[in-house]
């Protein structure tokens, strides 16, 4: 729910309000890859490429995740 929360506040042009449910989402989950995905995507709407990378890899660190690979092999494209 807060990811789909996060995701719609992204979508709606209020990245702070997406920011702050994806921060309480890692605070509340911080074993699961998919919150740190999140976050990754979210950094990569804010076209911070940097701290997008970091994030996907930490997934990626995680759990071997195909797609959040195809996001960072985009995102790393793009240099």
């Amino acid at each position: 729910l807060v990811n789909g929360l996060a995701y719609y506040y992204m979508q709606s042009g209020a990245p702070e309000k997406a920011y702050a449910m994806l921060v309480m989402n890692i605070k509340n989950y911080p074993k699961s890859w998919n919150v740190y995905d999140s976050m990754g995507d979210y950094y990569a709407a804010q076209k911070n490429k940097p701290k997008a990378a970091e994030y996907y890899k930490k997934v990626l660190a995680m759990n071997d995740n195909p797609e959040t690979k195809k996001k960072l092999d985009a995102l790393e494209a793009k240099k």
